[in-house]
């Protein structure tokens, strides 16, 4: 069964730091999803033996709002272009994408 979207979320945040750092924090989602939502989200974990360092790879979170678990999935990434696409798990249907890290924080 498909999930509708309900909303859409837009976070943007300008960092005082250089790609090369931003990217090394931002290529985590269990560091991303924590950057981005904070209190929002409880118990980010990685599932069914995901890794950072493993595309694809799955990661769960709850959020604390109505307690709802969100599973998604890191589909790709590139180290060169510095970015990553997550997509929902094959049970989720929400899709949030990381935009790369720039030099002038934009």
């Amino acid at each position: 069964m498909e999930i509708n979207r309900k909303h859409t979320m837009h976070h943007s945040t300008v960092l005082d730091a250089d790609p090369d750092t931003v990217w090394a924090e931002v290529r985590d989602p269990m560091k991303l999803v924590k950057i981005v939502s904070g209190p929002a989200v409880k118990n980010v974990h990685w599932a069914e033996g995901g890794a950072v360092e493993r595309v694809p790879s799955r990661y769960d979170f709850t959020l604390v709002f109505n307690e709802g678990l969100v599973q998604q999935e890191v589909a790709g990434r590139s180290e060169v272009e510095r970015s990553s696409t997550t997509e929902p798990s094959r049970r989720q249907a929400a899709s949030p994408a990381t935009s790369p890290p720039s030099a002038s924080g934009r």
